[in-house]
Order: C-alpha cells, then sequence, then structure tokens
C-alpha cells in the first residue's frame, strides 16, 4: 500500500474557501459594502473596476462549490490509489463522516441557540441581508429538531448548515461513485460526469424534483461527482502539469478567477448575456473549482503549502460554522456598533472562537469517529 499523502494545498484552498465566505457574510451585512458581495446592475465605471479584485475574496457562493468538489477529491482518493475496497469500508466510512460532521454541527447550534436566548431582541439595527433574519425563530425545538434530521436548508438558528445536509447525505453516493469509476477508463470517467448531469435534468424535466422535493439533493452530487473524476486521474494530471509554462499555468488561472467571479469580471458584457450565464452560474463555479484544483498540484504553486494558509485550513470547518454566529452576536451585543468596528470587533471574536471550537468540539469528534470506524471495521471482521 502506498504511503498516504495529506494534500497541504488541498487543505489551503479549503481554507481560503471558508475565509471567502466569512467576509462574503460580513460584508455583505454592511449596506455601503454590501455592493462588493452580491453585484448592482449600473454601478459607475470606476466603481465596477474597483470592486472586481475585493469581490474576489468576498464571493462567498463560489466558494461552497469548491467546498463540495474539494470533497468529492479527498473522500475518493483513498479508493483509486491506496487499493481500498468500496464493499469492506462502506460502513466505517459513513459511520466515520457521519459523527466527523454532524457532532460539530450540533455543538454549533447549541451555542447559536444559547447566544440567541441572551443576546437576542426583535428590534432595528443598521446592519442588512441575512442579519435581518438570522435567530428569528417561532418554534425553536422544531427548527432544532429538523436540523438534527439533516433538513438545514433555510434554518435560521445557523444558516450556513445547508450544505452540511448536503455532504452528509450525500456521503454514501461518493462511495457509489467511486465504485463506477474505477471500471471505467479515463475518458468514460469524464463522459459520466456530463451522462450524469444529463440524466440529473431529465428528471428535473420531468417533475420528479417536484413529487419528491427531497431529490432536488441529487442535484449537488454533480460537484461531488467531478472531484472524484479529477481524483482518479490525479497522478496523469501530475505529470501533465510538469512541464507546463508560467503563461500556460498563469492564463489558466486568470480564466479560473474571470469564471469563478463572471458577474463582476464581466461586467461589460451584454446584460442579457449576463443573465444567460447567471442561469449556469453553479456550473462556471465548478468549472472554475475544477481548474483552481488542477493547477495548485503544479510545482509552480508552492505558495500554497505556506503554513499560514494550511493553518488556515485546518480551522476552515470550526470557522465556516461559528462565523454567522459569531457576526450577529457582535451585532446584537454592542447595539450602536458602526461598520467599522464590526469589521474589527467580529474578526477578533470570530478567530477567537473558531480555535477554541475547534479544539472542544471538531477535534473530540475527529476521536470519537475514529474510534467508531474502528470497532465498526473490527465487528465486520
Amino acid at each position: 500500500m502506498k504511503a498516504k499523502i495529506r494534500f497541504k494545498n488541498l487543505d489551503s484552498l479549503r481554507g481560503i474557501a471558508s475565509f471567502q465566505v466569512y467576509l462574503g457574510h460580513l460584508f455583505v451585512a454592511i449596506p455601503t459594502l454590501g455592493y462588493l458581495v452580491y453585484h448592482i446592475q449600473g454601478m459607475p465605471l470606476a466603481k465596477q473596476l474597483g470592486s472586481i479584485p475585493a469581490h474576489l475574496f468576498l464571493t462567498a457562493t463560489p466558494a461552497v462549490f469548491m467546498f463540495f468538489v474539494l470533497s468529492g477529491f479527498v473522500l475518493s482518493f483513498p479508493y483509486f490509489h491506496y487499493n481500498q475496497s468500496e464493499r469492506k469500508t462502506f460502513f466505517p466510512f459513513l459511520i466515520k463522516r457521519s459523527l466527523r460532521l454532524y457532532i460539530p454541527v450540533v455543538a454549533a447550534c447549541l451555542i447559536s441557540l444559547l447566544l440567541k436566548h441572551f443576546l437576542y431582541e426583535d428590534k432595528y439595527f443598521q446592519f442588512i441581508s441575512w442579519t435581518k433574519e438570522i435567530w428569528k425563530i417561532d418554534n425553536i425545538w422544531g427548527s432544532l429538531k429538523k436540523i438534527l434530521c439533516l433538513n438545514m436548508t433555510g434554518n435560521k438558528i445557523n444558516p450556513p448548515l445547508w450544505t452540511l445536509e448536503i455532504e452528509i447525505i450525500l456521503s454514501p453516493f461518493i462511495l457509489l461513485i467511486t465504485f463506477l469509476l474505477k471500471k471505467l477508463n479515463r475518458l468514460w470517467s469524464i463522459l459520466s460526469l456530463f451522462i450524469y448531469i444529463i440524466f440529473y435534468h431529465t428528471l428535473v424535466k420531468c417533475g420528479l424534483t417536484t413529487m419528491v422535493p427531497r431529490l432536488a439533493i441529487f442535484y449537488y452530487l454533480t460537484f461531488f461527482w467531478g472531484g472524484a473524476v479529477l481524483s482518479k486521474n490525479y497522478e496523469t494530471i501530475l505529470s501533465k502539469l510538469q512541464n507546463k509554462s508560467n503563461l500556460l499555468l498563469f492564463s489558466a488561472l486568470i480564466f479560473a478567477l474571470i469564471i469563478y467571479t463572471f458577474d463582476y469580471s464581466l461586467f461589460f458584457l451584454p446584460k442579457e448575456l449576463l443573465l444567460v450565464m447567471g442561469r449556469f452560474e453553479h456550473y462556471l463555479y465548478f468549472l472554475a473549482s475544477l481548474i483552481v484544483i488542477l493547477l495548485s498540484f503544479s510545482p509552480k504553486l508552492k505558495i500554497l503549502e505556506h503554513s499560514i494558509f494550511v493553518t488556515l485550513g485546518k480551522y476552515s470547518f470550526s470557522l465556516y460554522l461559528v462565523h454567522q454566529v459569531i457576526i450577529i452576536s457582535i451585532i446584537y451585543l454592542f447595539t450602536k456598533i458602526n461598520s467599522l468596528e464590526l469589521i474589527i470587533y467580529a474578526s477578533l471574536a470570530t478567530f477567537l472562537i473558531t480555535i477554541l471550537f475547534f479544539h472542544l468540539f471538531e477535534k473530540p469528534a475527529e476521536m470519537i469517529s475514529n474510534y467508531a470506524r474502528e470497532k465498526i471495521k473490527a465487528f465486520i471482521k
């Protein structure tokens, strides 16, 4: 068996994506800065140009699709390259992954409800967007029960948890994808992704997702599938990147970043064309994520292995779980806070709580999940 690889570049990408989500949620709440996160048609040219580089750091939605692609890559990798058996590890994998994600999610929800109990007041404040809706809960126990039953979309306890519903529910299907892809050659593994996209949208056209709304979650399986295809072809990709010119790599990276922020970077395109692109925005984010992940393996992008980015990746899950709750807590705690103070106080509090949450909840959850996995493996043997 090959020695297991820890992809520092992928840890860094996950950390950067989580940081983007945090910044996006922070800045969109500020009335004078929200335009940096969500594009406003008809902005003056100078403002349009100035917002492009800022938006790259504040783009929350594309970062979520980066998470999904990264999960597909990392979770499928051992089955392609370490000769692990899907059949033998199916239940241990599910137990470990479910506990690894579920325990911190529950902890984040309980912390949010505790803070809501002491801080929440239904009153006016100057911040906007999601800050007006979070914690406005009529039935706390009903909302918590939905989250515990993996129905997290639209929840007002901790809104970012909607992605964890997807990550947990689709986990078994990642192993099914790897089982299929291992039997396909490179060309057919790539074609299988397009076949699945067509298959899913055919089901939508037939009204199946209307009849059974929960099936709509399989829309997101596309992005995990793409990550798995990339994982299967990892060694080929690595060899292809070795001798590529700096110009080619740089051009590919610029292209990916333009797609990643297309509604800002391509603002000069006709409005009708941007509207059409907007209909396929998730697939554009998907394509950009695939390119960035692929390029991250280039020896010429070693910066992603810098300790700053790797450390950010280490705490990325905890940061994702607590950031929005901490931002709203700061708003309620300091009722007359201005925008600059919010940025400073929320940043300090978020990173402090992130570190504490990591050591108090995420690490113990990882230990528990590993223990449970080993027990299940021993029982199966």
